[in-house]
């Protein structure tokens, strides 16, 4: 609990005299309630999509020493051991809980440190909220409300998301010293932020828009007044920006693949950041089919009600500009901030094979955060109740059952996590065509000896791509097993390499 420590703090100057304890117990509180919501998770054994290179297969991590460390440091645009970007923060954050014990079969460790990271985020999130509004219970219940959501339940439980943990983290801790700054001028607290700001974007590139977050935030809710001196400010977080930026697309280009807008149609770029806009928004209020894997529609067109609500979303947001209300300025800095956040996962570079996941939303949903705890605080400040204590136990009961419902939601999807073959069969409901989720359901019926069960969904996804070779293998080794060493081999001849 050395993190949340009064001391610390007192030196962001989040603490006065009066009000010191109050932030303690609240931290303690949002600790606390998160911990034990999300305490099933250390239970969790689902082994998901790109764990094997992030964990069983990965020689560095399963290797701990100075020289993994040396490695994920210096394999800056070509990382050997992981098919995508560099993050050599999160692979060496993966190897330390594998030097402390964890195990592909015991995955305690790795969730234990993911749950903590979690925790402190939502801690974080409280302090954050707390330096832009200043009211206390509110920024507790709002950090509260965006912990507990069940969509961060694929982020905390998939082990390879260690990742995003670590860039909202760090980003929360920019952010933090950033405010700090332009409060009273420490060049220090600056510099720690574009520290904080590097350590974000070392762990996932998820994190390189802050410097675009920043500027927003200098337009509100901070409302500085020199326009140059807020871009002054933010030219080292750019250089940063745009080296990584860099350091990104070749790195994923040379381990894995990144294909470039030129190879996409304008119209179905469109569609796709429309569709994704009001995804993200539907599963954040209506959180209830999720899934972590979301394959792409079998055609991007106005016909997918989630293209016409995002058209809808985005053309009102276009609209909303030419209004002069204190509302409309608000509501349009949170939604620039929310878009700015999912662009880079918008598909206009494709790099992967969903059209979108819950763990791309995590950290953008700060946007979401901010409005919703100045509603709040204005919600607080203009109701005609005279007492506070009134005003505050109104408000804690609204946000308290919505807390309730959340926990029962993230509950039922940390059900989804406890072993391979329960996550894959849920997933298959969502996806029932991919022979991605076909290929590994059948691979973690394998693994389990259940022979019959794995040739099943197997069988089902060489029916659906004869020429899938994960699969050939996989039906290979089934056969090999059983003695039919002809059909193995006729199985895997026109294996691809």
């Amino acid at each position: 609990m050395r993190f949340v420590s009064v001391e610390m703090f007192r030196r962001l100057g989040v603490l006065q005299s009066t009000n010191n304890c109050i932030m303690l117990c609240l931290c303690l509180l949002v600790f606390t309630t998160v911990l034990i919501a999300y305490y099933p998770v250390l239970s969790a054994n689902a082994m998901t999509f790109d764990d094997d290179q992030y964990l069983t297969d990965n020689v560095l991590v399963r290797n701990p020493s100075w020289q993994s460390v040396r490695r994920f440091f210096s394999e800056v645009l070509h990382p050997s051991t992981v098919k995508g970007y560099y993050q050599p923060l999160s692979m060496v954050s993966l190897m330390i809980d594998y030097l402390l014990g964890g195990q592909p079969s015991n995955l305690l460790i790795f969730h234990f440190t993911s749950l903590i990271l979690h925790t402190l985020n939502a801690c974080l999130l409280m302090v954050l909220l707390y330096l832009l509004f200043h009211k206390p219970w509110i920024s507790a219940l709002v950090s509260m409300l965006f912990a507990l959501h069940p969509v961060t339940v694929e982020t905390v439980a998939w082990v390879a998301e260690r990742k995003t943990l670590l860039a909202a983290f760090f980003s929360f801790l920019s952010i933090i010293f950033y405010i700090r700054y332009v409060r009273i001028k420490n060049i220090t607290f600056f510099c720690v932020s574009i520290v904080a700001y590097l350590g974000a974007i070392m762990s996932k590139p998820i994190s390189l828009p802050l410097p675009f977050w920043l500027l927003i935030l200098d337009y509100w809710p901070l409302q500085r007044k020199s326009v140059q001196k807020c871009f002054l400010d933010k030219l080292p977080y750019f250089a940063f920006f745009s080296l990584f930026a860099i350091i990104t697309f070749l790195s994923q280009n040379s381990a894995a693949s990144a294909v470039l807008p030129n190879n996409t149609t304008l119209s179905h770029m469109v569609l796709g950041v429309f569709h994704n806009c009001s995804f993200y928004f539907r599963n954040i209020i209506y959180p209830i089919s999720l899934s972590p894997y979301y394959g792409f529609p079998s055609s991007l067109s106005l016909s997918d009600p989630m293209v016409v609500y995002g058209m809808i979303l985005n053309v009102g947001m276009v609209l909303i500009v030419f209004l002069r209300s204190k509302w409309a300025k608000i509501i349009l800095t949170g939604y620039l901030f929310y878009f700015i956040g999912i662009f880079p996962t918008l598909g206009l570079i494709k790099f992967t094979d969903v059209i979108a996941a819950d763990k791309y939303i995590y950290l953008p949903s700060i946007s979401i955060a901010i409005t919703l705890t100045y509603f709040f605080c204005w919600l607080y400040n203009h109701t005609r109740l005279q007492k506070s204590l009134y005003k505050i136990t109104i408000l804690t009961t609204i946000v308290a059952t919505l807390l309730i419902i959340e926990c029962v939601n993230v509950r039922n999807y940390l059900v989804k996590w406890k072993d391979s073959t329960s996550l894959y069969t849920h997933t298959l409901k969502f996806a029932p065509n991919s022979v991605y989720v076909l290929n590994n359901l059948g691979e973690a019926f394998l693994s389990q000896g259940a022979i019959s069960e794995a040739k099943f969904y197997l069988d089902t996804a060489l029916y659906i791509d004869p020429n899938d070779h994960y699969v050939k293998n996989n039906l290979a080794l089934i056969f090999h097993s059983e003695g039919k060493t002809r059909l193995a081999n006729a199985v895997s001849s026109n294996r691809v390499s």
